[in-house]
């Protein structure tokens, strides 16, 4: 129950998210039918294991959210592309990189513990 539970929620999330850059125009690449999401943290450095945990989290999503018996990657005929950056812990590095994915072509999910 608990993890349908949680894939339930973070499929409304995902939805969501998707929905207002749908509405934004940003990260969606019309001519190449791809949605681009990007996320970022500590994949190294003193708080890499939860970093690495959240990274292998949001993959499993975007694939188990949308393979429903097809194993590519679509969202209504778009594909999903998935970019992580590792902020090493560095609050400097993660202002950089948050600066780098807003200013980009991304949907960037800042989410973080």
């Amino acid at each position: 129950m608990g993890k349908r539970l949680l894939v339930i929620v973070m499929t409304v999330f995902l939805i969501g998210s998707l929905a207002m850059v749908a509405a934004a125009g940003d990260g969606i690449d019309k001519n190449k039918k791809m949605i681009k999401l990007s996320g970022f943290d500590s994949v190294t450095g003193k708080y890499g294991d939860y970093g690495t945990g959240n990274k292998r989290g949001r993959k499993w999503l975007l694939t188990k959210s949308t393979a429903k018996g097809n194993s590519r990657r679509t969202l209504k005929g778009y594909k999903l592309a998935l970019t992580f950056e590792d902020d090493r812990g560095d609050p400097k590095e993660a202002a950089n990189i948050a600066k780098k994915l807003s200013s980009g072509d991304y949907l960037a999910v800042l989410d973080r513990p």
